[in-house]
């Protein structure tokens, strides 16, 4: 679907033309939780399933209905103000000393205003409220008016800024004229109605409310699950005693492409490769591998992906400075990407998580094992080699990103060669600062660094600290 805000609306069509509301239902809701095993925590409303609740005002499939608040475990994200505010009146608008009479009608999301010229032409004005933010315009001669507030006193006093017709900013206020909200509301007969007392309705009298129930009810809470997301499992997952038997096993070594062959792992290492393998000979005592059936199949080393931008929370990419050499993908590792588990299904067990090409001088990458439920500093490379994202081409000197992105340096294929120049001459200049202040302090009184009067140390960057580690080959 090219539009996603579309696919409620094509939902609704399929409900007018026959689908079963209910059917409806279960293919968003409890059809995709069993797809994906967690028909336990997801699809239904009943206790101990996951807080994930749509609200709406009214019934969902038809098109008058609208949405309220989405919760996503817990955690509400309003879509509609459930009491929006009344703006329905007429306000005075002091913007530079000027007065304009601005009168507003029609219903929350559906707002309609105008303001009267010379006391007879009314001329519409744009107008937007989001939350209590309001922005509108005001055409005049002079040119328009361009005012941004928010809306305080359920709507009787507006204020903030905004421009004149002449570009300068300005502070402007609003102020309600109650006579003309009572009279927009009475030219509204349902208002009218809504607002008289119902001769016909029975006396209301207070009664006691009912006792509360005490009796706690235990919540039926589903497990935690590893990772806490989709396809997360009970137990965090172990390294198995595995023997596979009769595979056609791809060495990628000097031995080639070995048929009929057997392979065992133990302790998440391999112990042996090779025809009629005996386990009892080749594991700790009491280890029982469990066997698997390698005939027809084939077994290869696990795909390494030397450049992936899956596992990152947020983004990779930098591109308002030209070196960025101070951040580590380390640090953003997110060990809940449903894109590991994808990618293991596929045979990929390590990756190279690189930054994006935007600038000459990237970030630091990472190198992670595809371990499926462990905390983000598990998935690390123990004792990885330090690499560092650089790029070249057109993305880095900004070619086709617009008319608007000239202010950034470099923007020639000789500029990117400068940053280069430029960045590994002061990190040799830091490093040459350090050693100098070390060599000071090696010919300094003890008592006098004890004292204060020692040398001062050069400040510490930890970019050029990152550039000073590749010229010295760490």
């Amino acid at each position: 679907m090219k539009d996603p805000g579309a696919f409620l609306s094509s939902v609704r069509k399929a409900v007018e033309a026959g689908l079963p509301e209910e059917a409806a239902f279960r293919a968003l809701t409890s059809n995709p939780a069993a797809w994906l095993g967690l028909s336990d925590q997801l699809g239904s409303l009943r206790t101990g399933s996951v807080a994930n609740v749509l609200v709406t005002d009214g019934p969902l499939f038809e098109s008058s209905t609208h949405l309220v608040e989405h919760y996503v475990g817990g955690n509400p994200t309003p879509m509609r103000d459930r009491h929006p505010l009344d703006l329905i009146g007429s306000y005075n608008v002091n913007v530079d000393d000027s007065v304009y009479v601005v009168t507003v009608k029609g219903e929350p999301g559906k707002w309609k205003a105008s303001w009267t010229v010379n006391d007879s032409t009314e001329v519409k004005v744009p107008l937007t409220l989001d939350n209590r933010t309001v922005v509108f315009r005001l055409a005049t001669e002079e040119g328009p008016i361009r005012l941004t507030g928010n809306v305080w006193m359920e709507s009787r006093i507006w204020e903030g800024s905004g421009q004149t017709a002449t570009g300068q900013w300005t502070d402007w206020s609003a102020i309600r004229n109650a006579e003309a909200a009572e009279d927009a509301i009475s030219e509204d007969p349902e208002a009218v109605a809504a607002a008289e007392p119902d001769q016909d309705a029975p006396e209301v009298t207070e009664t006691e409310a009912p006792a509360e129930d005490t009796d706690a009810t235990e919540l039926d809470l589903s497990g935690v699950v590893y990772p806490f997301t989709a396809y997360g499992t009970p137990e965090l997952l172990s390294a198995e005693t595995a023997w596979i038997r009769n595979a056609t096993v791809w060495t990628c070594e000097a031995d080639g492409v070995l048929d009929g062959a057997d392979v065992l792992f133990h302790d998440g290492a391999l112990v042996a490769i090779g025809a009629d393998l005996n386990p009892a000979e080749l594991l700790p005592a009491g280890v029982t591998p469990v066997e698997i059936d390698g005939r027809g199949k084939h077994v290869t080393p696990g795909v390494i992906d030397e450049h992936t931008h899956i596992a990152v929370d947020r983004g990779v990419n930098e591109g308002t400075q030209a070196s960025s050499a101070e951040v580590w993908i380390g640090h953003a590792v997110n060990s809940e990407d449903v894109n590991m588990y994808r990618q293991l299904s596929g045979g990929v067990t390590c990756a190279q998580i690189l930054h994006g090409s935007a600038n000459p001088i990237g970030g630091q990458s990472a190198i992670i094992k595809f371990r499926w439920g462990v905390e983000p500093q598990d998935l690390l490379f123990e004792e990885a080699v330090p690499f560092i994202k650089f790029a070249l081409g057109e993305n880095v000197k900004q070619s086709n990103w617009g008319d608007g992105y000239r202010s950034r340096f470099p923007q020639t294929r000789m500029g990117v060669e400068q940053v280069y120049y430029d960045h590994f001459i002061r990190a040799r200049e830091y490093g040459q600062a350090q050693i100098e202040h070390r060599a000071a302090l090696r010919n300094t009184k003890r008592k006098d660094i004890r004292e204060g009067r020692g040398p001062v140390a050069p400040r510490v960057d930890l970019e050029l600290e990152t550039l000073l580690q590749i010229l010295n080959e760490e």
